[in-house]
């Protein structure tokens, strides 16, 4: 059988890249014929965009070649545009990929369930996803969600390991693995890896460990990198790096890792760490799992689904503090596992400490400052951003210049209105700074 992979491929810093890799590496040891068609240049034998008409094209031309397509389907790949024209757009491009192959076969890492109930497009996404063959989910909740969202058939959507044709990277004990990475042959060790990102949730784990006290054999490790350079990502890293610079035990090691790499570190490692805001389902806990290291997760997504017996499920800071303290032996005080306060002023106390830490657990960047360094009043006088006045024209002129006016407007709205949140904030950090702490028992 001749099989279409249409999917990120190495050198591809990208879970589904390595993903893709290893399905098909499994697929070829049983004989059959793999190609992949990938979204960049990489090692794959094709690539094409699979944003552009010209690349949709040719994804059809090249699936009609092939006995079986089997697509790796992330939001990320598949839409590219915001405006609601474009975004109907990629939906059809997709309905065509779907329908273009003599049998397509799609591996679902994350969709948007909403997407079954909104009133005018809902039709047209159970068209979409009625069209493949059979679907892979990873978990029994999201099997449960795929089909109910979009009205599918259960023999249509299958559920399938995430982890099913992983294999191991790195042979090696776990004192070589230690002696390899530079970590201390004799200490507890606690991991985080993957990409630093907000909904990897890694500052939970250094918020939790710091929680844990002065532990001289306990040792956390964060290791990853930024996957798509943005704002919002390098502030995420720049937290991180001051969360960690002050937990004493707690090392940032700021790369992107090979497979190789990225299994030595889960083998060094005695609990690999995964406090998740946000996730479908995790190869980073399939491949815990396979390399037979027990795991602390939250119990977000499907993660409760890919758990084994040695997956400790949590699911708030508290309960992360304790699993944590419980792997390593660690005595933590009280305070940390939320002691009943017994006056009125400890009861308020209490009460403002435990929101801000449900406030962190939910948010890293709350309550990050960022240094002002404008002289008092400076930032006042930033004028709110607006658009500008109708046109002073006549005629022709006018007409032109307005309906140029209207047609720029819908995509300069957003712009104006983040510009206008970023001068309220600078106006909030700026009064601030000036305004006096308020007493403790009033907080």
């Amino acid at each position: 059988m001749r099989t279409l992979f249409v999917s990120p491929y190495p050198p591809a810093r990208d879970g589904l890249a390595a993903y893709a890799l290893q399905l098909a590496g499994k697929l070829r040891s049983t004989g059959e014929t793999v190609d992949v068609v990938s979204p960049a240049p990489s090692g794959a034998r094709y690539h094409t965009n699979f944003l552009t008409l010209s690349g949709r094209l040719r994804l059809m031309r090249l699936s009609r070649r092939y006995d079986r397509v089997l697509v790796q389907y992330h939001p990320f790949f598949f839409f590219g545009s915001s405006g609601k024209l474009a975004y109907l757009g990629d939906i059809l491009g997709l309905l065509l990929l779907f329908n273009s192959g003599r049998r397509v076969e799609v591996y679902v890492h994350e969709v948007d369930y909403a997407a079954g109930s909104r009133r005018r497009l809902a039709p047209l996404w159970r068209r979409v996803w009625r069209s493949p063959e059979r679907i892979y989910m990873h978990t029994a909740k999201e099997h449960s969600d795929m089909v109910h969202a979009f009205q599918l058939s259960k023999d249509r959507v299958q559920l399938v390991s995430h982890g099913d044709s992983f294999v191991p990277r790195a042979e090696l004990t776990r004192s070589q693995a230690r002696q390899t990475l530079g970590v201390e042959a004799e200490a507890f060790v606690f991991l985080c890896i993957g990409f630093l990102q907000w909904h990897k949730g890694f500052d939970r784990a250094v918020r939790a460990f710091a929680a844990l006290g002065s532990q001289p054999h306990a040792q956390l490790y964060v290791v990853g990198s930024i996957r798509v350079p943005a704002p919002e990502h390098s502030a995420y890293v720049d937290n991180l790096h001051d969360l960690i610079e002050g937990t004493p035990g707690a090392h940032l090691r700021e790369s992107f890792v090979s497979d190789a790499r990225f299994d030595a570190w889960i083998v060094a490692a005695d609990v690999v760490v995964l406090p998740y805001r946000v996730i479908w389902s995790s190869g980073v806990v399939e491949r815990t799992a396979l390399l037979n290291r027990p795991a602390i997760v939250t119990d977000v997504g499907g993660l409760s689904h890919q758990a084994r017996d040695d997956t400790t499920l949590v699911k708030d800071e508290g309960e992360l503090i304790v699993a944590m303290a419980r792997a390593c032996d660690a005595q933590i005080s009280a305070p940390a596992v939320d002691a009943a306060p017994t006056t009125h002023a400890a009861a308020v106390r209490w009460v403002a400490d435990r929101g801000h830490r449900l406030w962190l657990w939910e948010d890293p960047m709350a309550g990050v400052s960022t240094a002002v360094n404008l002289p008092a009043g400076d930032a006042r006088m930033i004028e709110p951003l607006g658009f500008p006045l109708e046109p002073n024209a006549r005629g022709l002129k006018r007409l032109i210049l307005r309906s140029v006016g209207r047609m720029t407007r819908w995509q300069l709205m957003p712009v104006v209105s983040y510009v206008n949140r970023m001068r309220d904030a600078l106006l909030v950090e700026e009064a601030n700074h000036r305004a006096p702490p308020p007493p403790q028992d009033e907080i």
